[in-house]
């Protein structure tokens, strides 16, 4: 069995009142499926753009969309609200705080913080999560059909 810990990283800012050290932490439970949920819709506007661009010939990739750039103001208002949610959530800094902080001590904290929700360990407990449900999902319809119960 493996234990996890509240893991916490120490970032420096450079506050109006002069330097300040906030703790980024992991999310709690609620606030996570929260953030992951706005983040994956946030994709979902993002990609969901990009789908309908077409690969240019110099360089072999994506080029927006039209309709990337009409979006562009959305997803840039969609992730100020992802960013707040995570930052408040991982911080014990408020939404007003955040709002007046430099913008460069913003994506430090940003950065910090999806570095601790997402690193190796959190990695591989949902890759575990999941391998136990599908692991489940394969033994009831493989066994006597669709819907029964793994014995």
């Amino acid at each position: 069995m493996s234990t996890i810990k509240q893991r916490t990283r120490p970032v420096v800012i450079a506050a109006a009142t002069g330097e300040r050290t906030i703790t980024v932490r992991r999310l709690a439970w609620k606030s996570a499926k929260t953030f992951f949920a706005e983040l994956s819709s946030t994709l979902a506007l993002v990609f969901g753009s990009a789908r309908q661009a077409t690969p240019s010939p110099e360089i072999g990739t994506p080029s927006p969309a039209p309709n990337f750039w009409d979006q562009l103001p959305r997803i840039i208002l969609e992730s100020d609200k992802l960013v707040t949610h995570l930052l408040t959530g991982a911080t014990d800094l408020t939404a007003d705080e955040l709002a007046v902080l430099d913008w460069g001590d913003v994506l430090g904290l940003t950065d910090a913080a999806l570095a601790l929700n997402t690193d190796d360990e959190i990695k591989n407990s949902c890759a575990g999560v999941m391998g136990s449900v599908l692991g489940f999902v394969g033994q009831t319809t493989t066994k006597s059909g669709a819907g029964s119960m793994p014995t």
